[in-house]
C-alpha cells in the first residue's frame, strides 16, 4: 500500500523539530503560569488541540498548573490589602463577581490585614514627623534618635510579619 504524502496543514505548514519544542514550551506556559485554556492556546500559537492534549499530557502540566481559585484568591489579596483597590475594581480585574470578592475578603480576613497595614503606615508618619522636631529640638541627639527610630519600625514590621 503506498502512503499518500502528508499535506501541509494550517498547523505545521513549513515547521522544523525546533519550531514545534518552542511552541510546546511557549504552550506549556500559557498553561501552566497563565491559565489559559486548551482552545485558547491552540488558537494563539495556531496548532491543533490533539496536539495540544499529547502535549500536556506527556508534560504532566495539570500537575504542575496552580489551582486557578486559589492563585485569583492570593491576587484579590494583593490588589486588596497592598493595593488599596475595591472590590468593584478586583472583581473586573479578575472576572469574578464582587460578591465573591466581598467572600473572600470575610472568608480571610483582609480588612484586619488591611487596617492593620494603614495602622503601621500612620504610626511610621507620626514616629517620623516627631523624629524631625526632636532632631531640630535637639541636634546633638540626632543620630541616637535616629536609631531608636529605625529599631522601632524594624520591631513593628517584624511584629507585623509575625502575625501575618
Amino acid at each position: 500500500m503506498i502512503k499518500e504524502p502528508k499535506t501541509e496543514t494550517r498547523a505545521n505548514k513549513g515547521r522544523t523539530p525546533q519550531d514545534y519544542d518552542e511552541i510546546r514550551f511557549k504552550a506549556s506556559i500559557m498553561y501552566i503560569k497563565d491559565g489559559l485554556s486548551q482552545k485558547q492556546i491552540a488558537d494563539h500559537l495556531n496548532i491543533c488541540e490533539p496536539t495540544l492534549i499529547k502535549w500536556r499530557k506527556a508534560g504532566n502540566w495539570d500537575v504542575l498548573r496552580p489551582d486557578l481559585e486559589i492563585l485569583k484568591q492570593y491576587k484579590a489579596a494583593s490588589m486588596y490589602v497592598t493595593d488599596g483597590r475595591t472590590t468593584g475594581q478586583i472583581a473586573m480585574a479578575l472576572s469574578v463577581s464582587e460578591i465573591v470578592v466581598e467572600r473572600w475578603i470575610y472568608e480571610h480576613g483582609w480588612n484586619v490585614s488591611k487596617n492593620l497595614r494603614q495602622a503601621q503606615d500612620t504610626t511610621a508618619a507620626v514616629v517620623d514627623d516627631f523624629c524631625q522636631y526632636f532632631k531640630k529640638s535637639f541636634p546633638d541627639d540626632a543620630a541616637k534618635m535616629e536609631m531608636m527610630r529605625n529599631s522601632y519600625l524594624q520591631a513593628i514590621s517584624a511584629k507585623s510579619l509575625k502575625n501575618q
